[in-house]
């Protein structure tokens, strides 16, 4: 009898780029949901994800709330 094999894709939590930001949340959601990922992490792990002028704005955002 063969062993059953379990295949698993590797997810990770897609750049952000600014564009396409509910596309983005969508896949964000999952890969918190698969990865069990803490809801006081969750920021941390955006914030780590954006690149670009996302990551400028959100900076400037978060230093002034």
């Amino acid at each position: 009898m063969e062993e059953a094999q379990i295949w698993a894709k590797k997810v990770e939590l897609p750049a952000f780029m600014g564009t396409d930001p509910i596309g983005w949340i969508a896949r964000a959601e999952k890969f918190f949901e698969v990865q069990e990922i803490p809801s006081f992490h969750k920021l941390q792990y955006a914030f780590m994800s954006m690149e670009g002028v996302a990551m400028h704005w959100f900076y400037i955002w978060s230093q002034e709330t």
